[in-house]
Protein backbone atom coordinates (compact mmCIF):
# COMPACT_ATOMS: atom_id res chain seq x y z
CA UNK A 1 0.00 0.00 0.00
CA UNK A 2 2.60 2.38 1.19
CA UNK A 3 4.57 1.69 -2.31
CA UNK A 4 1.48 2.16 -4.59
CA UNK A 5 1.37 5.76 -2.68
CA UNK A 6 5.09 6.16 -3.36
CA UNK A 7 4.83 5.07 -7.09
CA UNK A 8 1.80 7.28 -7.34
CA UNK A 9 3.38 10.48 -5.86
CA UNK A 10 6.64 9.78 -8.47
CA UNK A 11 4.65 9.79 -11.70
CA UNK A 12 2.70 13.03 -10.01
CA UNK A 13 6.28 14.63 -9.98
CA UNK A 14 7.18 13.20 -13.10
CA UNK A 15 4.26 15.29 -14.65
CA UNK A 16 6.16 18.34 -13.53
CA UNK A 17 3.17 19.95 -11.75
CA UNK A 18 1.25 19.51 -15.13
CA UNK A 19 -1.86 18.57 -12.66
CA UNK A 20 -4.27 20.21 -9.56
CA UNK A 21 -4.00 18.22 -6.12
CA UNK A 22 -8.21 18.81 -6.36
CA UNK A 23 -10.61 18.21 -3.18
CA UNK A 24 -12.33 15.40 -5.06
CA UNK A 25 -10.43 11.95 -4.56
CA UNK A 26 -11.08 11.18 -8.02
CA UNK A 27 -9.08 13.96 -9.31
CA UNK A 28 -12.39 15.70 -10.72
CA UNK A 29 -12.12 19.66 -10.48
CA UNK A 30 -14.85 20.95 -7.73
CA UNK A 31 -13.81 24.11 -9.62
CA UNK A 32 -12.58 25.31 -12.73
CA UNK A 33 -11.92 28.93 -13.13
CA UNK A 34 -12.22 29.60 -16.96
CA UNK A 35 -15.56 28.02 -17.18
CA UNK A 36 -16.57 29.68 -14.77
CA UNK A 37 -15.58 32.94 -16.60
CA UNK A 38 -16.83 31.75 -19.60
CA UNK A 39 -19.93 31.41 -18.30
CA UNK A 40 -20.39 34.87 -17.02
CA UNK A 41 -18.87 36.24 -20.38
CA UNK A 42 -21.61 33.98 -22.35
CA UNK A 43 -24.49 34.76 -19.38
CA UNK A 44 -23.89 38.74 -20.74
CA UNK A 45 -24.16 37.47 -24.49
CA UNK A 46 -27.25 35.96 -23.98
CA UNK A 47 -29.12 37.86 -21.10
CA UNK A 48 -27.28 41.53 -22.27
CA UNK A 49 -25.36 42.17 -18.35
CA UNK A 50 -23.08 44.46 -18.08
CA UNK A 51 -19.24 43.06 -17.21
CA UNK A 52 -16.98 45.50 -16.11
CA UNK A 53 -13.19 45.45 -16.81
CA UNK A 54 -9.22 47.37 -17.14
CA UNK A 55 -8.46 48.10 -21.04
CA UNK A 56 -4.71 46.59 -21.19
CA UNK A 57 -3.69 47.83 -24.81
CA UNK A 58 -4.72 48.96 -27.83
CA UNK A 59 -4.05 47.59 -31.71
CA UNK A 60 -4.02 49.75 -34.99
CA UNK A 61 -4.26 46.74 -37.30
CA UNK A 62 -4.94 48.60 -40.51
CA UNK A 63 -3.58 52.41 -40.51
CA UNK A 64 -5.54 52.48 -44.10
CA UNK A 65 -8.82 50.93 -43.34
CA UNK A 66 -8.54 53.15 -39.75
CA UNK A 67 -9.19 49.80 -37.97
CA UNK A 68 -8.56 50.13 -33.95
CA UNK A 69 -9.36 47.72 -31.76
CA UNK A 70 -8.58 47.44 -27.82
CA UNK A 71 -8.41 44.59 -25.50
CA UNK A 72 -9.77 44.90 -21.72
CA UNK A 73 -8.54 42.38 -19.33
CA UNK A 74 -12.09 40.71 -17.66
CA UNK A 75 -10.83 38.54 -14.85
CA UNK A 76 -8.99 35.60 -17.04
CA UNK A 77 -9.81 36.53 -20.33
CA UNK A 78 -9.18 38.85 -22.83
CA UNK A 79 -11.78 40.71 -24.28
CA UNK A 80 -11.37 42.78 -27.90
CA UNK A 81 -13.31 45.74 -28.17
CA UNK A 82 -13.58 47.63 -31.85
CA UNK A 83 -12.96 51.46 -31.90
CA UNK A 84 -16.58 51.65 -33.32
CA UNK A 85 -17.74 49.80 -29.87
CA UNK A 86 -16.44 51.91 -27.77
CA UNK A 87 -19.00 54.83 -27.74
CA UNK A 88 -16.64 57.46 -28.02
CA UNK A 89 -18.60 60.24 -28.63
CA UNK A 90 -16.71 63.62 -29.91
CA UNK A 91 -17.68 67.09 -29.43
CA UNK A 92 -18.00 69.63 -31.82
CA UNK A 93 -14.54 71.60 -30.53
CA UNK A 94 -12.84 68.23 -31.86
CA UNK A 95 -11.54 68.90 -35.45
CA UNK A 96 -9.82 66.69 -37.95
CA UNK A 97 -10.38 63.25 -38.80
CA UNK A 98 -12.82 61.26 -36.85
CA UNK A 99 -10.98 58.01 -36.59
CA UNK A 100 -7.45 60.08 -35.61
CA UNK A 101 -9.31 61.73 -32.54
CA UNK A 102 -11.08 58.88 -31.40
CA UNK A 103 -7.58 56.53 -31.83
CA UNK A 104 -6.05 59.29 -29.87
CA UNK A 105 -8.09 59.18 -26.99
CA UNK A 106 -8.61 55.60 -27.14
CA UNK A 107 -4.72 55.88 -26.28
CA UNK A 108 -4.91 58.17 -23.20
CA UNK A 109 -7.73 55.17 -21.98
CA UNK A 110 -5.09 52.77 -20.66
CA UNK A 111 -5.96 51.95 -17.65
CA UNK A 112 -9.47 52.86 -17.31
CA UNK A 113 -11.68 50.58 -16.57
CA UNK A 114 -15.09 50.66 -18.70
CA UNK A 115 -17.99 48.60 -19.43
CA UNK A 116 -18.83 46.01 -21.82
CA UNK A 117 -21.52 43.68 -22.72
CA UNK A 118 -20.58 40.33 -24.86
CA UNK A 119 -21.57 40.26 -28.79
CA UNK A 120 -19.95 36.75 -29.33
CA UNK A 121 -17.59 34.24 -28.22
CA UNK A 122 -15.65 31.92 -30.77
CA UNK A 123 -14.23 29.27 -28.73
CA UNK A 124 -13.10 27.01 -32.15
CA UNK A 125 -9.45 26.41 -30.26
CA UNK A 126 -9.74 25.90 -26.60
CA UNK A 127 -6.39 27.41 -26.33
CA UNK A 128 -7.76 30.36 -28.00
CA UNK A 129 -11.09 31.61 -27.37
CA UNK A 130 -12.19 35.11 -28.97
CA UNK A 131 -14.00 37.41 -27.30
CA UNK A 132 -15.62 40.37 -29.27
CA UNK A 133 -18.01 42.57 -26.86
CA UNK A 134 -19.23 46.19 -26.81
CA UNK A 135 -19.26 49.36 -24.45
CA UNK A 136 -21.34 51.39 -26.64
CA UNK A 137 -24.24 48.79 -25.66
CA UNK A 138 -23.59 48.64 -21.88
CA UNK A 139 -23.60 52.80 -21.68
CA UNK A 140 -26.76 52.55 -23.62
CA UNK A 141 -27.90 50.76 -21.37
CA UNK A 142 -26.92 52.28 -18.53
CA UNK A 143 -27.93 55.69 -19.66
CA UNK A 144 -31.46 53.94 -20.34
CA UNK A 145 -30.93 52.22 -16.85
CA UNK A 146 -30.46 55.53 -14.84
CA UNK A 147 -32.23 58.07 -16.79
CA UNK A 148 -34.88 57.27 -19.23
CA UNK A 149 -36.71 54.11 -18.42
CA UNK A 150 -40.20 54.31 -16.65
CA UNK A 151 -38.42 53.99 -13.06
CA UNK A 152 -35.60 55.59 -13.41
CA UNK A 153 -32.55 55.06 -11.41
CA UNK A 154 -31.11 58.61 -10.92
CA UNK A 155 -33.42 61.40 -9.03
CA UNK A 156 -31.57 65.12 -9.36
CA UNK A 157 -33.76 65.43 -6.02
CA UNK A 158 -32.63 62.48 -4.59
CA UNK A 159 -29.16 61.97 -5.83
CA UNK A 160 -27.00 65.68 -5.64
CA UNK A 161 -23.32 63.67 -5.97
CA UNK A 162 -22.64 60.45 -7.91
CA UNK A 163 -19.27 58.79 -8.26
CA UNK A 164 -17.67 59.40 -12.09
CA UNK A 165 -15.03 56.66 -13.21
CA UNK A 166 -11.91 58.71 -14.85
CA UNK A 167 -11.58 57.25 -18.59
CA UNK A 168 -8.78 59.46 -19.86
CA UNK A 169 -6.48 62.17 -18.92
CA UNK A 170 -4.49 65.23 -20.54
CA UNK A 171 -2.53 68.15 -18.67
CA UNK A 172 -5.99 70.50 -18.61
CA UNK A 173 -8.57 68.30 -18.21
CA UNK A 174 -10.20 64.79 -17.47
CA UNK A 175 -12.54 62.72 -19.61
CA UNK A 176 -15.41 61.01 -16.88
CA UNK A 177 -17.69 58.56 -17.29
CA UNK A 178 -21.26 58.53 -14.97
CA UNK A 179 -23.87 56.41 -15.02
CA UNK A 180 -23.48 55.65 -19.36
CA UNK A 181 -22.53 59.40 -19.65
CA UNK A 182 -19.41 60.42 -20.83
CA UNK A 183 -18.05 64.37 -20.01
CA UNK A 184 -14.90 66.34 -20.52
CA UNK A 185 -14.39 68.45 -16.89
CA UNK A 186 -11.79 71.07 -16.93
CA UNK A 187 -9.16 71.19 -14.41
CA UNK A 188 -10.74 74.63 -12.69
CA UNK A 189 -14.05 72.48 -12.14
CA UNK A 190 -11.98 69.12 -11.01
CA UNK A 191 -9.72 70.97 -8.07
CA UNK A 192 -10.75 73.97 -5.53
CA UNK A 193 -6.64 74.60 -5.76
CA UNK A 194 -5.10 75.43 -9.06
CA UNK A 195 -2.73 72.58 -10.81
CA UNK A 196 -0.05 72.74 -13.34
CA UNK A 197 -1.33 69.12 -15.15
CA UNK A 198 -4.32 67.08 -14.06
CA UNK A 199 -1.81 64.07 -14.94
CA UNK A 200 -0.34 64.69 -11.74
CA UNK A 201 -3.38 63.91 -9.82
CA UNK A 202 -5.66 61.84 -11.29
CA UNK A 203 -5.11 58.76 -13.92
CA UNK A 204 -7.33 56.52 -16.08
CA UNK A 205 -8.79 53.94 -13.26
CA UNK A 206 -9.36 56.45 -10.81
CA UNK A 207 -12.91 57.06 -9.22
CA UNK A 208 -14.01 60.54 -7.60
CA UNK A 209 -17.04 62.22 -6.56
CA UNK A 210 -18.87 64.92 -8.45
CA UNK A 211 -22.18 67.56 -7.85
CA UNK A 212 -24.54 67.38 -10.53
CA UNK A 213 -25.39 70.81 -10.88
CA UNK A 214 -27.79 69.61 -13.54
CA UNK A 215 -29.18 67.31 -15.77
CA UNK A 216 -31.11 68.14 -19.24
CA UNK A 217 -31.98 66.10 -22.71
CA UNK A 218 -30.90 67.37 -26.07
CA UNK A 219 -33.15 67.85 -29.26
CA UNK A 220 -31.44 64.26 -30.76
CA UNK A 221 -32.71 62.62 -27.22
CA UNK A 222 -28.58 62.91 -25.66
CA UNK A 223 -28.68 63.03 -21.76
CA UNK A 224 -26.77 65.82 -21.06
CA UNK A 225 -24.64 66.29 -17.35
CA UNK A 226 -23.74 69.47 -15.98
CA UNK A 227 -20.80 68.28 -13.26
CA UNK A 228 -18.62 69.48 -10.74
CA UNK A 229 -15.85 67.86 -9.29
CA UNK A 230 -14.49 70.56 -6.93
CA UNK A 231 -18.01 71.42 -5.21
CA UNK A 232 -18.26 67.81 -4.37
CA UNK A 233 -15.73 67.88 -2.17
CA UNK A 234 -14.75 70.87 0.75
CA UNK A 235 -13.03 73.57 -0.18
CA UNK A 236 -9.51 73.25 1.24
CA UNK A 237 -7.86 76.10 -0.83
CA UNK A 238 -9.97 78.70 1.07
CA UNK A 239 -9.46 76.99 3.99
CA UNK A 240 -5.55 77.19 3.45
CA UNK A 241 -6.07 80.53 2.53
CA UNK A 242 -7.43 81.27 5.91
CA UNK A 243 -3.82 80.72 7.27
CA UNK A 244 -1.81 83.03 4.83
CA UNK A 245 -1.95 86.89 6.22
CA UNK A 246 -0.26 89.69 4.43
CA UNK A 247 3.54 89.96 5.23
CA UNK A 248 4.12 86.06 5.04
CA UNK A 249 6.14 84.12 2.53
CA UNK A 250 5.30 81.24 1.62
CA UNK A 251 6.46 78.66 -0.60
CA UNK A 252 4.98 77.51 -4.11
CA UNK A 253 4.76 76.46 -7.45
CA UNK A 254 3.64 77.89 -11.07
CA UNK A 255 0.76 76.38 -12.00
CA UNK A 256 0.02 78.58 -15.66
CA UNK A 257 1.12 81.77 -16.51
CA UNK A 258 -0.71 83.80 -19.98
CA UNK A 259 0.40 86.81 -21.53
CA UNK A 260 -0.21 90.38 -20.05
CA UNK A 261 -1.75 88.30 -17.26
CA UNK A 262 -0.27 87.44 -13.67
CA UNK A 263 1.50 84.31 -12.62
CA UNK A 264 -0.88 81.89 -11.09
CA UNK A 265 0.65 79.81 -8.11
CA UNK A 266 -0.38 77.06 -5.61
CA UNK A 267 1.06 78.09 -2.44
CA UNK A 268 2.91 74.39 -0.57
CA UNK A 269 -0.61 74.74 2.02
CA UNK A 270 -2.69 74.13 -0.86
CA UNK A 271 -4.18 78.01 -1.55
CA UNK A 272 -3.91 79.65 -4.51
CA UNK A 273 -2.33 82.73 -5.11
CA UNK A 274 -1.17 85.52 -7.89
CA UNK A 275 2.03 87.32 -8.76
CA UNK A 276 1.73 90.62 -10.60
CA UNK A 277 5.18 91.54 -10.88
CA UNK A 278 8.99 89.66 -10.01
CA UNK A 279 12.19 90.79 -8.17
CA UNK A 280 14.15 88.79 -9.86
CA UNK A 281 15.03 88.55 -13.20
CA UNK A 282 14.40 84.70 -14.09
CA UNK A 283 11.33 84.44 -15.69
CA UNK A 284 9.20 82.20 -14.03
CA UNK A 285 7.31 79.23 -15.94
CA UNK A 286 4.61 76.53 -15.09
CA UNK A 287 6.51 73.70 -12.64
CA UNK A 288 9.07 76.10 -11.18
CA UNK A 289 8.97 76.21 -7.35
CA UNK A 290 9.08 80.40 -6.17
CA UNK A 291 9.01 82.13 -3.18
CA UNK A 292 6.11 84.34 -2.60
CA UNK A 293 5.99 87.97 -0.59
CA UNK A 294 2.49 88.11 0.41
CA UNK A 295 1.13 91.97 0.26
CA UNK A 296 -2.65 91.15 0.31
CA UNK A 297 -5.42 88.80 0.36
CA UNK A 298 -8.34 89.03 -1.89
CA UNK A 299 -11.47 87.88 -0.06
CA UNK A 300 -13.29 88.06 -3.32
CA UNK A 301 -11.26 85.82 -5.26
CA UNK A 302 -10.23 83.91 -2.50
CA UNK A 303 -6.63 84.41 -3.19
CA UNK A 304 -3.57 85.83 -1.75
CA UNK A 305 -1.51 88.70 -3.75
CA UNK A 306 2.06 88.73 -3.56
CA UNK A 307 5.74 89.24 -5.40
CA UNK A 308 8.05 86.51 -6.64
CA UNK A 309 11.55 86.88 -4.84
CA UNK A 310 12.86 83.63 -5.60
CA UNK A 311 12.72 80.91 -8.04
CA UNK A 312 14.58 77.77 -5.88
CA UNK A 313 14.01 75.32 -8.27
CA UNK A 314 13.17 75.74 -12.06
CA UNK A 315 10.50 73.23 -14.26
CA UNK A 316 13.75 71.55 -16.77
CA UNK A 317 10.80 71.02 -19.09
CA UNK A 318 10.68 74.83 -19.65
Amino acid sequence: MILEKLIHFISYIKQDCLCMLTINKDGTPSYNEVNYVLHELEDSRIKRHILSGIITDMEVSDIGAKNTNCRVRYKNQSVLIPISEMGIELSNNDNGDEWVRKTQILSKMLGAVVDFIVRGIDRDDPDDIHIVASRADALRKKRFEYFTSNDPIFDIEKYDKAEARVIAVSQQSARLEICGVELTLPMNELFWSWVADVREHLSPGDVIPVKILDESVDEEGNIKLRVSGKEAVKNTAALALKKIHAGNKCVGVVTHIEENQPVFIRLENGANAIAHNSRVNTVAYPGDIVTLAINDINEEKQTAVGVITNVIKQNKEF
